[in-house]
């Protein structure tokens, strides 16, 4: 606008002549009016005059142009919670061991104050105080180069509180579960050796034992059984009295048969026709099953008594983990087990538990002397590392699918069977060393599938052949136990958390 008027201006001057001058009026004129507008000229002539001359610079100066504000770089780093999770635990240290003070909520953020040694937990201010969250939960804004890494006390020791189990008597190959505190209730299952079985209660005079079989009560004879833990608190359980003679007559069938016995009567099961039944385990699916050569060498320890095959050996304890699907950050095996795949049709069980599985201790010197080894405490490298999944009783229930095979079609080499659990090696290898390998709790295997096993093995569980059952996905091994399941699933002899949704349930 200023220069538009300088200008005007200036073509006026030129009009009228380029200098200042001395105003000079024609006083001949007698029209007042006449001789104000000559005086008014020649002082706009003057004024102009006056005007600085412009240089080039400010006629070339263009008008500022405004520019939008970059985004703005947190000044400190934050952390909030990654997309499909609906909570993050806030624990007082840098593990799962910590006591926890709260949970990180979605769409909320968080500054990071410091990390722990590994970098795989970041301390944050949660109300104002030092809180810790795992690493795998959340995502990170700003710079975290610059994060130190903090010290923090161990975390407490909890006394430990074991619940009561019990143990069958050294000697025996088994002892029979029943459905009632009698040696007239039907047999369901056995107990298997070096099988720790939950005790959730008792009748008034010990005699008899109720055990979690399978996510169902059941009983076992006191007689037979090693109590291990306080017992005390197990609850009494009112049940009609049996008569002294049916004990007496009945008391032979609680001691087991030899193993080699066991196995004849397997497969005397095997042979008769496909049934279907809920009652208790030592159920037909209709499936048939066969062998597949295994690679390497055979397992160097007896089956049952193999920590890294039966997982009843080591154990596990339930956890305050949330019992849900979890959203982990990093790849994918694209070819990695589907829990999916267990259920037909395929589906997305609900997880209603969650658990940590004990470590294995295979040093006998440090387990008093034991010649396989002993458990240890909880696998710490993940929050869970196995889950509880709903189920139906009596429901087929099949391998976590998975599409390489192994040979001749199938996905999956049987390591490990029993009444109420299984374990699956996604190679052909007699060990879990490498690849994929699966543990699924109170299921009850296939009759047929089960002598199939137990015949590739001697008396004593050690494999006296070169060939393992196999199994393809969709193929049923077995059924439901109870309401739950339980699944630990393993990458190259590492325990990883079956909650993972881009690894398990894609």
């Amino acid at each position: 606008m200023k220069r538009a008027l300088w200008l005007f201006l200036t073509l006026v001057l030129i009009a009228c002549g380029g200098s200042p001058e001395t105003p000079t009026v024609d006083v001949t004129s007698r029209d007042a009016t006449s001789i104000a507008r000559q005086v008014a000229t020649i002082d706009a002539r003057n004024a102009i005059a006056a005007l600085p001359e412009p240089s080039a610079t400010s006629m070339a100066t263009p008008l500022p142009i405004a520019t939008p504000s970059p985004t703005a770089t947190p000044a400190e780093p934050l952390a909030r919670l990654l997309p499909d999770n609906d909570h993050a635990n806030v624990r007082s240290g840098p593990g799962t061991d910590y006591p926890i003070l709260g949970t990180l909520q979605p769409s909320v953020t968080a500054r990071i104050t410091g990390k722990d040694d590994a970098g795989a937990w970041w301390q944050i201010d949660y109300n104002n105080a030092p809180g810790w969250v795992i690493g795998q939960l959340v995502d990170t804004l700003g710079d975290t180069t610059m994060v130190q890494p903090r010290q923090v006390a161990p975390a407490p020791t909890a006394t430990p509180s074991p619940q009561p189990y019990l143990l069958a008597k050294a000697g025996f190959d088994y002892v029979n579960v029943r459905t009632a505190p009698a040696h007239t209730s039907d047999v369901i299952g056995q107990l298997q050796p070096n099988t720790p079985a939950r005790i959730t209660g008792k009748i008034a005079d010990g005699s008899w034992w109720q055990i979690d079989f399978g996510g169902v009560s059941r009983w076992i004879d006191g007689n037979f059984v090693d109590l291990r833990g306080d017992t005390s608190t197990a609850a009494v359980v009112s049940v009609a009295t049996q008569p002294a003679s049916a004990r007496a007559a009945q008391a032979q069938d609680a001691q087991a048969a030899p193993a080699q016995a066991q196995i004849a009567a397997a497969q005397a099961t095997a042979t008769t026709a496909p049934q279907q039944t809920t009652s208790g385990c030592g159920v037909s699916t209709g499936s048939s099953y066969e062998l597949l050569a295994r690679d390497g060498p055979a397992s160097n320890r007896p089956d049952r008594l193999h920590g890294d095959l039966n997982l009843a050996l080591r154990g596990y304890a339930p956890t305050d983990a949330p019992a849900t699907l979890i959203g982990y950050n990093g790849s994918a095996d694209p070819n990695a087990p589907q829990f999916t795949g267990m259920f037909q049709p395929n589906r997305t069980a609900p997880i209603q538990s969650a658990y940590r599985v004990n470590l294995w201790r295979f040093e006998s010197s440090q387990c008093n002397g034991a010649a396989y080894g002993c458990a240890g405490s909880a696998v710490t490298n993940w929050p869970v590392t196995m889950i509880g999944l709903a189920t139906t009783p009596g429901e087929r229930i099949s391998i976590p699918s998975r599409a390489p095979e192994i040979g001749s079609g199938y996905q999956a080499l049987v390591l490990y069977a029993d009444t109420t659990r299984i374990t699956l090696n996604y190679t052909r290898q007699d060990n879990i060393s490498f690849g994929y390998v699966v543990y699924i709790e109170n299921v009850c295997v296939d009759s047929t599938l089960l002598a199939l096993y137990r015949a590739q093995n001697n008396a004593d569980g050690w494999r006296s052949s070169a060939s393992l059952p196999a199994l393809r996905n969709g193929q049923p091994l077995g059924v439901a136990a109870g309401n739950e399941i339980r699944v630990a699933i393993r990458d190259s002899a590492t325990f990883m958390d079956p909650r993972s949704r881009k690894d398990w349930w894609h």
